[in-house]
């Protein structure tokens, strides 16, 4: 008798450590009938780790570990840090962060299409370490500044309308292979070098209402881009196209070269027709800046050319073969006062 009584009270230890243990079940924050203001939520590693309801989380939340994950079900805004420690976020409802916030560990948020928005208060956003977003919508009510690197895999947006985002130095805004990033309704300040890239030719860009504010020289080397909508570009630098696949200026759209900046069409394949043009709506604009190609040679045919103050177009071409070329299909459009210089191999056909 004595020993069955033994293993019926083991038994019940072993259950009653089960239902207590937070590695097991993980924590809970809020509910769904009454507002819980918490302190610092430190979530640890286990199966069900939810953020729920009205939980109010003003000083942030951290992951234990890499292997954590939670569940964010939650309708306040969350302040303070943020620390993923290499863990994920999974969003079954918006988040909306406020003033001031701050990721201190990398990680990465499922966000299921779900949007992070800065709210007007959150002027930065911080990270320490790379942050990895999937099937996400950011969306700031402020101009911000991003300090860390930002990678994006499936497709994802960046909008704010009106707003200004400004990359700090060493930050940068990654595509990853298969994945999509929809830049819209927003201007980014300090672009220059790679900081906006994709890892591979499958990645794309969307700019959609956007003007990239170039600090430095910026080269685009892998993936695609369209131009949907306004987009221009501006600086006294050079946007370098140099990746082998075919980026496209959509119909009813504009793609601006402003002032003193350059477009160097350099592909590094030989391919003279990756600037595709849908229509005769779609607008490549040239505003007292340079258009350069290589000895690839540019083709520009469909669309429509404007030509605005004082624009030079050069070529490095040695033959006709490799010209910049004007296609006779091509509408182009000179502006009273505008002058045109050309040198070497540029040519109307």
């Amino acid at each position: 008798m004595v020993p069955q009584a033994m293993s019926k009270i083991g038994f019940i230890v072993i259950m009653v450590a089960y239902v207590l243990s937070p590695v097991a079940h993980g924590l809970t924050v809020g509910a769904n009938n009454n507002v819980s203001l918490n302190p610092t939520a430190a979530f640890p590693n286990g199966q069900v780790n939810t953020i729920l309801g009205f939980a109010y989380l003003a000083n942030g939340f951290t992951l234990a570990a890499n292997t954590t994950t939670c569940t964010y079900n939650a309708f306040f805004p969350v302040s303070s840090a943020i620390n993923l420690n290499g863990g994920v976020l999974s969003l079954l409802e918006d988040l909306k962060l406020a003033q001031p916030i701050r990721f201190t560990g990398s990680g990465t948020i499922l966000a299921n299409t779900h949007t992070l928005e800065f709210g007007p208060t959150a002027t930065e956003f911080v990270m320490s370490f790379s942050f990895n977003f999937d099937a996400a919508n950011l969306l700031f009510d402020t101009d911000a500044r991003i300090y860390g690197v930002l990678q994006f895999t499936d497709n994802c947006k960046i909008s704010g309308p009106g707003r200004k985002l400004t990359l700090s130095e060493g930050s940068s805004l990654i595509v990853r292979p298969n994945s999509q990033l929809i830049l819209e309704d927003i201007t980014i300040n300090n672009v220059g070098r790679t900081n906006i890239r994709c890892l591979m030719d499958s990645g794309s860009l969307v700019l959609r209402n956007v003007v990239f504010g170039c600090s430095a020289n910026y080269t685009f080397s892998r993936g695609s881009i369209l131009f949907d909508k306004d987009v221009v570009f501006t600086g006294t630098t050079t946007f370098a196209y140099t990746t082998g696949v075919g980026s496209t200026i959509n119909s009813l759209s504009t793609l601006m070269f402003d002032h003193d900046t350059t477009f160097s069409y350099a592909p590094r394949r030989a391919n003279s027709n990756l600037l595709f043009m849908t229509d005769q709506t779609s607008n490549l604009y040239l505003s007292g800046c340079t258009l350069f190609s290589t000895n690839t040679g540019l083709q520009l045919q469909t669309g429509t050319l404007l030509l605005d103050d004082q624009v030079t177009m050069t070529s490095t071409g040695r033959n006709s073969g490799e010209a910049l070329l004007l296609n006779s299909s091509l509408i182009t459009k000179v502006k009273g006062g505008a002058t045109v210089y050309m040198y070497g191999q540029v040519k109307y056909q």
